[in-house]
């Protein structure tokens, strides 16, 4: 037997569990089909009732304080870390990723657990305080403050399992936004938080209700309860946030279209020029395409090469990729992760669009090497199509001019406002330029660009910010 034994549902302050005398339970199965997980599953019953419950409990949360929340949100970050060896068998098991990989995401939990004061700081420009006074010539003119809008649905996708998916709800209680969450159903991980507000009788913060996506009413719970919330925050493919707005009259579709704040995947680039340090720069790369089975909204594929360095590049990322070590996803020395098989033809699909040839690297049954692309055209789409597996296309530029131009053409290819990052391996000139001259929500210089840190936006948003209203109060 495996390390989590069921998978329960907390709404309205009770955690529910299999009815035994009730129909046979739904089961969550592992990547391998020999591990199964019981999952209980919400009826429109249970989720009109965590409607209702959620109206209520955001008038409690309304009267919280900043400073109550950020202590909440400290505790969950540092005793969720807590189950890491729970959390690790089960995104092994489940999502196929590698035990250090899930390590690794706990210990910055408890990075980020130190950080959340100056989070608060950072999204509202307040500090301990509840508002911020304005004043003009010393005199006090108002105060300026955030409130939520009211109690929420957070509807998550798989790339959201686990540690990432946390960050998301933890920026909801900072905002006092009471959320109602429904995860992606082979999350078999977060209701370790809930077990966590349970016990510590803290449930008015979040509820949490499960639905398999394929079911015959899952579209219709979906409905119930976006249209039924205040505000929504959803990951998701565009086709789902389509299918979500389906069905609805015409002037529903408008009002749902402004409460809910939809969150996409990711495209990150890199640019390495002539004056990279290149072991250092391979080392970073090829971690931050490896890590989460490149999954991340950081984890990057495009990398833009000076033709100068370009074949010394490609040596060593080739190598890097020969000595990925391979074998049981608990061990921790493993470092590739496994898919399903039809994801893995999706992937191999896919990369055959980008064009180039393989360097380095193949496609096995249920997992994939990091695979290295070589010579890439510039007009790939591998610039503006993300690919959720370890991959690296190498595309060749010969100025630092040429790299601007092409970073900045293939944003307009998808329609994207930016790059979700930009990281960068060249001298610090070179770096402060590129940063003038590229569209891009983060910019990093010779980091692993998978490395998120916790004061930054996601796609430069804060959940918490999207979740609340300014006011102004004149005095």
């Amino acid at each position: 037997m495996g390390l989590v034994k069921l998978l329960p549902c907390y709404i309205a302050g009770t955690r529910v569990e299999i009815d035994e005398t009730g129909p046979r339970p739904s089961t969550v199965v592992s990547l391998d089909g020999k591990e199964m997980i019981p999952a209980v599953t919400t009826t429109a019953t249970q989720l009109r009732q965590a409607l209702r419950h959620g109206e209520v409990c955001q008038k409690i949360l309304n009267r919280t304080s900043i400073e109550e929340r950020v202590g909440v949100v400290k505790l969950i970050l540092k005793e969720y870390a807590n189950y890491r060896k729970e959390i690790a068998w089960a995104l092994a098991k489940f999502r196929g990723l590698p035990v250090k990989d899930s390590q690794w995401m706990c210990d910055l939990l408890m990075v980020w657990s130190e950080q959340v004061d100056e989070l608060v700081a950072s999204v509202w420009g307040l500090g301990g305080e509840e508002y911020r006074r304005v004043a003009f010539r010393d005199k006090i003119l108002g105060k300026v403050s955030y409130k939520s809008k009211g109690y929420a649905a957070l509807i998550t996708s798989s790339t959201m399992d686990g540690p990432p998916g946390i960050a998301a709800i933890c920026h909801a209680i900072l905002s006092g936004t009471h959320l109602i969450i429904r995860p992606s159903w082979r999350d078999v991980v977060v209701h370790f938080m809930f077990e966590i507000l349970h016990e510590h009788k803290l449930d008015q913060y979040c509820q949490l209700v499960r639905w398999q996506s394929t079911s015959v009413e899952a579209m219709e719970l979906n409905r119930q309860l976006i249209r039924n919330v205040q505000q929504a925050i959803v990951f998701c493919s565009d086709r789902t946030y389509r299918e979500l707005i389906a069905g609805n009259r015409d002037e529903d579709r408008e009002h749902l279209a402004r409460k809910i704040h939809k969150y996409g995947t990711g495209l990150p680039l890199v640019i390495v020029t002539e004056a990279a340090d290149l072991d250092q720069a391979a080392e970073a790369i090829f971690i931050g395409a490896r890590r989460g089975n490149g999954k991340f909204c950081l984890s990057h594929s495009p990398v833009l090469v000076d033709r100068k360095i370009y074949p010394a590049l490609l040596k060593k990322l080739v190598t890097l990729s020969a000595q990925l070590k391979t074998g049981d996803l608990l061990d921790p020395a493993t470092e590739r992760g496994q898919w399903e098989a039809d994801d893995i033809k999706s992937l191999k699909n896919l990369l055959a669009s980008f064009g180039g040839r393989v360097a380095q690297g193949e496609f096995q049954t249920h997992s994939m090497d990091v695979i290295i692309l070589d010579d890439v055209p510039q007009n790939s789409p591998t610039l503006y199509q993300e690919f959720p597996g370890t991959l690296l296309a190498l595309i060749p530029f010969d100025k630092n001019d040429e790299a601007v131009a092409l970073a900045q053409k293939s944003l307009s290819m998808n329609q994207r406002e930016a790059w979700t990052a930009v990281n960068v391996f060249g001298s610090p000139e070179e770096y402060e330029e590129f940063t003038k001259s590229i569209d891009s929500f983060h910019f990093l210089h010779a980091g692993i660009t998978s490395e998120p840190r916790f004061l930054l936006p996601h796609q430069g948003r804060y959940f918490s910010f999207d979740l609340t209203r300014r006011q102004t109060i004149v005095l």
